[in-house]
C-alpha cells in the first residue's frame, strides 16, 4: 500500500509546478553564477589559482537560501493542495494507514530536493567547463560535499516545513516561516551571527569547505527525527478537515 500512496502523490504532483520549480532553482543557481563570472571576471577568477574552489564557494552562497525556501515552497506545494481543495477527508478515508499518506509526502519532499542537489553539482561542473576552468584540478570531495552536504543538512527543515505545512491550512504561514528561514540562514553565511544550532543554518555549516559539516549533519537527522516524529504523532491523532 506505501506504493499506492507513492503513486497516488506522484500523479497528483505531475499537475502542478514541483518539477518544474525543482528544475528552475537548479539551472538558475549556476546560471547566476556563471553571470556573476562574465560580469566581474577579473576579481572572481584571478590568475594563479583553482579557480574551481572559488565557483563552488559561490554556487554555495546561492544554494542555501534556495534550499531553504525550496523546502517550504515544495513542502506547501505539496499539501496546500489538499487543503484548498478540501482532499483530506476524502484522502483519509481510503484503506491506507495515516503513517503511509504522511511517509509518502516525506519521501517525495526527499526525492524532489535529492534531485535538485543532483543537477546543482552536475551544473556547477558544467558551469566550470564552460567558462574554461577545465585545466584545473577538480575538487571531488569539495564537489560531492557541495551536492549532498547541505541536503541532508536540510532534513530538519524538511521535517518541520512538511509538519507545518499538513498541519496547518494557511499555507501562507509555512512558506513566512521559510522567508524568515531564508533570512537567517544568510546572516549565518555572511556575519556568523546565528548561533549554530537553529535548523536553519545547517545547510550552510554542511556547504563544501565548512569546518563542521559532520556536527551540522548530525545535529540536522536529529531534529529531523524528533519533529517526524511529533508531526507523525499530531498527523494520526488530528481531526483534519
Amino acid at each position: 500500500m506505501m506504493w499506492g500512496a507513492l503513486k497516488s502523490d506522484l500523479i497528483k504532483f505531475q499537475h502542478t509546478w514541483i518539477l518544474p520549480l525543482v528544475i528552475l532553482a537548479a539551472v538558475g543557481v549556476n546560471s547566476l553564477t556563471g553571470v556573476h563570472y562574465l560580469v566581474s571576471w577579473h576579481e572572481m577568477a584571478p590568475p594563479g589559482v583553482n579557480h574551481w574552489v572559488g565557483l563552488i564557494q559561490n554556487v554555495n552562497f546561492l544554494t542555501i537560501p534556495a534550499i531553504v525556501l525550496g523546502v517550504a515552497l515544495l513542502a506547501s506545494l505539496m499539501n496546500g493542495m489538499e487543503h484548498q481543495g478540501n482532499t483530506w477527508k476524502q484522502l483519509l478515508a481510503l484503506p491506507i494507514s495515516r503513517l503511509k499518506i504522511y511517509s509518502s509526502k516525506l519521501i517525495w519532499l526527499l526525492l524532489y530536493l535529492l534531485f535538485a542537489s543532483v543537477l546543482t553539482m552536475v551544473g556547477t561542473l558544467l558551469t566550470g567547463y564552460l567558462l574554461g576552468f577545465g585545466s584545473n584540478p577538480i575538487p571531488w570531495h569539495a564537489v560531492l560535499q557541495e551536492g549532498f552536504g547541505p541536503y541532508v543538512a536540510s532534513y530538519a527543515l524538511i521535517g518541520l516545513q512538511l509538519l507545518l505545512s499538513v498541519l496547518i491550512a494557511n499555507q501562507s504561514f509555512a512558506i513566512c516561516v521559510g522567508i524568515v528561514g531564508v533570512i537567517i540562514s544568510f546572516a549565518h553565511v555572511v556575519a556568523k551571527v546565528v548561533p549554530s544550532w537553529i535548523p536553519w543554518v545547517y545547510p550552510g555549516d554542511a556547504a563544501a569547505y565548512s569546518r563542521t559539516p559532520g556536527q551540522a549533519i548530525f545535529l540536522s537527522l536529529i531534529v529531523c527525527v524528533a519533529l517526524l516524529c511529533l508531526g507523525i504523532y499530531w498527523f494520526t491523532k488530528k481531526q483534519i478537515q
